[in-house]
């Protein structure tokens, strides 16, 4: 087995999107972002991967909105300020693709959260001077899993927020 993989913060994304008002959609990205993947190219079963995000992480450009988001309604960021992932099944599909099973904790609720991976690459990186790989991810959660029940009736009989949040990763990985 080799050595573990690091994920790099700085190149890496963890972005999430849920339908507004059933018209548009909302984008979130979360800055602060850790984790470590142990990767069994031969044996994909002994692969591994753990992942935390800070709640507090999160990009918004409107404070009040921001306030909310941290809020009891949502993330309830004060008692549950890390979002974590761990990997309980890993499966390599061909040469780029693997579908990873895990567990999302968040807000004190853990739940399955499957993602559909893509190798994307790897190499030396030039200034690290170590092995590095990318790779891109997504899967989906029903926010009302986790607590995040809140929503507002529209005049259409829509909701204000849909229920299905859509997570997509951009994720460089150092072997330190």
């Amino acid at each position: 087995m080799s050595k573990p993989w690091i994920l790099d913060p700085a190149h890496t994304s963890v972005d999430f999107e849920v339908s507004h008002m059933h018209v548009s959609t909302f984008h979130g990205r979360f800055g602060t972002v850790a984790g470590t993947l142990v990767l069994d190219e031969a044996t994909p079963a002994n692969s591994s991967l753990e992942a935390t995000v800070e709640a507090k992480s999160l990009e918004v450009r409107d404070p009040g909105l921001y306030g909310r988001l941290m809020g009891p309604d949502f993330f309830h960021a004060e008692q549950h300020p890390l979002l974590a992932y761990r990997s309980t099944k890993v499966e390599r599909r061909d040469d780029t693709h693997w579908h990873v099973e895990g567990e999302l904790s968040l807000r004190g609720v853990t739940r399955s959260v499957p993602l559909e991976v893509e190798a994307l690459g790897g190499g030396n990186h030039p200034f690290a001077r170590v092995p590095m790989k990318a790779f891109r991810a997504q899967g989906e959660l029903d926010r009302g899993d986790y607590g995040m029940k809140w929503n507002a009736p529209l005049d259409t009989g829509a909701k204000y927020l849909g229920e299905r949040v859509r997570i997509r990763l951009q994720v460089e990985l150092l072997q330190r």
